[in-house]
């Protein structure tokens, strides 16, 4: 079993790439390298983790590119078999069926992620919290059993969520061991709610490492990390008359509207390096009895989230920093998210709140940095 839609609260992203880094407003290009003497765009279309991703490039040469393209993919690839909890042969899902016992030997990757998650579940004052695969399993039985979790079995699956009960040790230069240790049995770690962020910023770190890189971006539905040589930046800061290469230009996103499946662009937004992260109910749900519920699950009820935010967009330096947080903003609300990511160094958001068929945004205050005409116009 493979990444199910229905468990993966932030990969319902609601932010796409949509085109080549620029700032022109022309149609996103069709796939295919654009190459002059001097430079190289390696475009690619792939499935990771059970989503569509893209993958854009520039190098100096068609050869870097694709060398830097392959470690991208390889890196990916690895990340997907360890942390996929629905995959029996994973790492995540070793540690997983041996909570309540011994430590789990485990690969620099997984400890770096848990240690990562951690981090976002104590920054998050424990909206965002890894351990919410119990919550999940339970809400995915009863919704395939046509009805509502009981109070006992919340109760008996909120007992296991608390990340103190968490061992995880990275190995180091000298020692190379690392392991992971789920205290209590049933404990089940659930790392979808910042995986795709994390995997897409891992993927421009690996990218970086090639030669010959000018910029690269990689989008795992939605979930975007992007850099660019130093020397970019916002439309409007160039000197009078010069012209910069695509590689030193903004990668551009489009902010969907999460009223609709139809991927409709509200706005556009640019970013030079860091990763833009989108999450909310517009794909993914339960559905119970006829009615629909936030696939988004709130760890301090053990139910899902009931409130007027219909996507939350955070920008970040770190990728599973940023979609980390886009899943702690669904669940705080709105004014707890923005005094969150406000008093977080490098973050900005948008909330946009649902109210009555209108869309309500509700930004921080350096968001607007992030769009090209400064104001948000929808």
């Amino acid at each position: 079993m493979s990444w199910p839609r229905y468990a993966l609260a932030t990969f319902v992203a609601t932010l796409a790439a949509v085109g080549l880094p620029g700032c022109d407003g022309r149609p996103a290009q069709a796939p295919g390298p654009v190459r002059t003497p001097k430079e190289s765009a390696e475009q690619a279309s792939l499935v990771i983790m059970d989503t569509r991703g893209d993958v854009i490039i520039y190098t100096d040469t068609e050869a870097q590119g694709r060398l830097a393209y392959e470690a991208a993919l390889a890196r990916l690839k690895t990340i997907e078999r360890l942390l996929n909890r629905y995959d029996p042969a994973s790492e995540l899902s070793a540690v997983n069926r041996a909570a309540g016992g011994p430590p789990v030997i485990v690969s620099r990757t997984t400890a770096r992620a848990v240690i990562q998650a951690r981090h976002l579940w104590q920054t998050t004052g424990g909206a965002f919290n890894p351990l919410v695969g119990s919550l999940v399993a339970l809400w995915t039985q009863c919704e395939a059993e046509r009805r509502l979790p009981t109070d006992e079995q919340i109760q008996s699956a909120l007992l296991l969520l608390n990340m103190d009960e968490v061992e995880v040790a990275e190995g180091g230069a000298a020692d190379g061991t690392s392991s992971c240790r789920l205290a209590r049995a049933g404990m089940q770690l659930d790392l979808g709610g910042m995986a795709k962020g994390w995997a897409a910023q891992e993927a421009v770190a690996a990218i970086r490492r090639c030669e010959g890189v000018r910029a690269a971006l990689v989008n795992l539905g939605g979930d975007g990390a992007c850099w660019s040589e130093p020397g970019g930046g916002p439309r409007g800061t160039e000197e009078p008359g010069a012209s910069r290469p695509p590689w030193r230009r903004p990668w551009r996103f489009g902010l969907q509207d999460p009223r609709t499946v139809s991927r409709k662009i509200l706005a556009p937004l640019e970013a030079t390096r860091g990763a833009v992260v989108t999450s909310g109910n517009t794909y993914r749900y339960y559905e119970i009895d006829g009615r629909r519920y936030s696939h988004v699950l709130n760890p301090r009820t053990g139910r899902p989230v009931e409130n007027c935010i219909a996507s939350a967009t955070v920008v970040h330096p770190d990728g599973g920093t940023a979609d980390g947080l886009a899943t702690a903003c669904m669940v705080l609300g709105t004014g707890k998210s923005i005094e969150l990511l406000e008093r977080l160094p490098g973050a900005e958001g948008l909330i946009l709140e649902l109210s009555e068929g209108r869309l309500l945004p509700c930004p921080t205050e350096g968001f607007e940095q992030y769009l090209p005409s400064r104001k948000l116009e929808f």
